[in-house]
C-alpha cells in the first residue's frame, strides 16, 4: 500500500511542479512584458518631448520673423506710428518688455499708462 500511496504523491508532485513551472513562466513573461511596456512608454515620452521642443522652436522662429517684419515696416514708415504704438501697447503688458521699445514708448511711461482709463 505504501507504494500505491507514493505513486499518487509522485504524480501529484509532478503536476505541482508543472503548475509551478507554468506559473513561473507566466511571471517571467509578465515581467518581460512590463519591462517592454515601460521602455515603450519612455520612448513615447521622449518622442512627445522632442515634438514639443520642435513646436516651441518653430513658434519662436515665427515670432522672431513676424517681429522683424513689423519692425522693418515701422522703420520704413509703412505702418503708421500710432497703429504701431497701439499694437505694441496691446501686445506688450510687462514693463520689461516695453522697455525694449524706448523709441515707441517714449511718451508712454508706466505711470502715465496707469493713470489713463
Amino acid at each position: 500500500m505504501a507504494s500505491t500511496s507514493e505513486t499518487p504523491n509522485k504524480a501529484g508532485s509532478s503536476k505541482e511542479e508543472k503548475e509551478l513551472r507554468f506559473t513561473a513562466q507566466k511571471k517571467k513573461r509578465l515581467e518581460t512584458l512590463l519591462k517592454e511596456k515601460a521602455a515603450r512608454e519612455k520612448e513615447i515620452e521622449r518622442l512627445l518631448s522632442a515634438q514639443k521642443a520642435e513646436d516651441r522652436k518653430k513658434d519662436t522662429r515665427k515670432k522672431v520673423l513676424a517681429g522683424a517684419c513689423f519692425l522693418h515696416a515701422l522703420e520704413k514708415g509703412t505702418i503708421p506710428e500710432e497703429l504701431a504704438k497701439k499694437i505694441l501697447h496691446d501686445g506688450l503688458t510687462k514693463d520689461r518688455d516695453r522697455q525694449m521699445f524706448p523709441d515707441v514708448f517714449s511718451d508712454l511711461t508706466p505711470e502715465k499708462e496707469n493713470s489713463t482709463p
